[in-house]
């Protein structure tokens, strides 16, 4: 339980750390206007988890969804970012426990990768769908507001707890 309390004050200072950096604010330039930039969100979480620990990507991703749907995520799509957490971290060694334990008893990383297979599939299933869903909710935030500037001492502490959380594990 220790553990898991670590883990979670961890992340939750990570998600907060990478809130405060201002980056997801300059991410709606680069997300599509429409129910689109919403479903890539869920892709980068998926992305994210297969090198970092489910927890993370989905405090992570929910750090982002907070601020490009200026605050109004839906319960639905907050469910998407925890099943992108989890499917993304599925065939990875790094991001998932389960396949953390498989490679260290001795089970090849190159044995797990075809539950990718099955975790883009659900992707696409679960995603597109909320992704719609959320998009009726409260729509992308079509551009970032001018002036925005990174907080780069915000940027070196995430990186320092994300280096030192792969390192860990």
């Amino acid at each position: 339980l220790t553990n898991l309390l670590g883990l979670l004050l961890g992340f939750a200072l990570l998600a907060k750390h990478f809130e405060e950096s201002r980056i997801p604010s300059l991410l709606p330039n680069y997300l599509p206007d429409d129910w689109k930039g919403a479903f890539v969100l869920l892709v980068m979480i998926f992305v994210l988890s297969s090198f970092l620990d489910n927890i993370a990507a989905a405090m992570i991703g929910g750090a982002i969804a907070h601020t490009v749907f200026r605050g109004k995520v839906h319960i639905g799509y907050l469910a998407a970012i925890v099943a992108a957490s989890n499917a993304g971290g599925a065939g990875s060694v790094v991001g998932d426990t389960t396949t953390t334990m498989m490679w260290i008893a001795g089970v090849s990383p190159f044995d797990v990768l075809e539950a990718y297979i099955a975790a883009g599939v659900a992707l696409l299933v679960f995603g597109i769908p909320a992704a719609r869903q959320q998009h009726r909710h409260s729509p992308i935030t079509k551009d970032a507001a001018a002036g925005i500037i990174i907080d780069w001492a915000h940027v070196g502490v995430v990186a320092a707890i994300l280096v030192a959380a792969i390192l860990a594990n």
